[in-house]
């Protein structure tokens, strides 16, 4: 693989990655929410109701990496957090309906930006592009880069 490709690519994925982060960081509050509380509000809302084992799994991050983060959106009433009926000792976080509109009001603006990152591109090199992260994504799950 040539310098010049690695390079580019070095260059490019994270001024796009900082891109999408930036519009949806806006869009939520005016910046007062990081991207792993986004990650983390996304897979609340995926999931409607989750253990913090299931998003520290999902995110790569401690349990108690994710209590700190789950601490500031129940601060922020975007999140509610309840222990287990059968076993208390379980945490269960769901979005509070404030959580659930602001989730929804990032997804569409997330949208907002992947529709104009790919305006003037033909159906077929959109599919090309998901074709190649798809592939990409699966090399690096095999290589446990992820």
């Amino acid at each position: 693989m040539k310098q010049k490709f690695l390079d580019e690519m070095g260059r490019l994925i994270p001024q796009i990655h900082r891109a999408l982060a930036r519009k949806g960081s806006g869009v939520l509050t005016k910046g007062t929410i990081t991207v792993p509380q986004m990650v983390l509000l996304e897979f609340v809302n995926e999931k409607h109701m989750c253990t913090v084992t299931d998003i520290a799994k999902n995110m790569g991050i401690t349990k108690s990496a994710i209590t700190g983060l789950t601490d500031r959106l129940i601060r922020s009433n975007l999140i509610t957090r309840t222990r287990g009926i059968k076993d208390r000792r379980i945490v269960l976080i769901s979005l509070t309906s404030k959580g659930k509109t602001a989730i929804l009001r990032l997804l569409q603006e997330r949208d907002n930006t992947i529709r104009k990152a790919f305006e003037g591109l033909t159906d077929k090199e959109r599919g090309l592009y998901l074709e190649l992260l798809r592939k990409m994504y699966g090399n690096l799950v095999k290589t446990n880069e992820v």
